[in-house]
């Protein structure tokens, strides 16, 4: 199961489907299709989504690694955060409230990372990218033109300031163009 290696007593049970998904795609698959809807479903945050904890099967499936971090939604306090902040989200970082909504911008920041090898800010000091996520505007890829309308509206749902206003992973999954085979 895609979610065997969550610990059982934060995930009660595995995800009830294998996550299929051919490695060229694991860029659009990855970030979502791997646990994000059970383990939310469940009242599960991640906290540590990124392209370093998603893994490739030989087969194919793409599974979500290292739930070390993983809390229960209900648990979390600002400031608890212990992931790495250039893919925390604005609310994470300015130490408020947070909930799956933080995980889902991770999705999104993971999603340019796997396009443009590297994060968001990453060039910056880390006050500074700190600084730049909390304040500024969603982060941006350095050459969109490069990029479909399809990636770039997801990018948009998952990377909206607001966490009510970003799309939870079920309408991702359910609404995302970019989600679907022919994109």
């Amino acid at each position: 199961p895609a979610c065997a290696s969550a610990p059982a007593r934060i995930l009660p049970e595995p995800a009830p489907y294998p996550m299929p998904c051919a490695a060229t795609n694991a860029t659009r698959n990855a970030p979502i299709r791997v646990c994000r809807s059970h383990v939310h479903a469940h009242g599960i945050l991640h906290r540590d989504v990124k392209p370093g904890n998603m893994l490739v099967t030989s087969a194919g499936h793409v599974k979500l690694g290292d739930f070390g971090a993983a809390q229960r939604a209900a648990d979390t306090t600002p400031g608890d955060w212990t992931a790495g902040p250039l893919w925390a989200a604005p609310e994470v970082l300015a130490t408020r409230p947070y909930g799956p909504p933080a995980d889902v911008w991770s999705v999104g920041i993971s999603a340019i990372q796997m396009v443009q090898h590297l994060p968001p800010y990453h060039d910056v000091h880390p006050l500074r990218a700190r600084s730049l996520i909390v304040e500024g505007g969603p982060p941006a890829l350095s050459r969109p033109q490069d990029q479909s309308e399809a990636f770039l509206a997801f990018l948009a749902r998952c990377l909206a300031k607001a966490p009510d206003e970003r799309a939870t992973a079920a309408e991702l999954l359910a609404g995302s163009a970019f989600l679907r085979p022919e994109n």
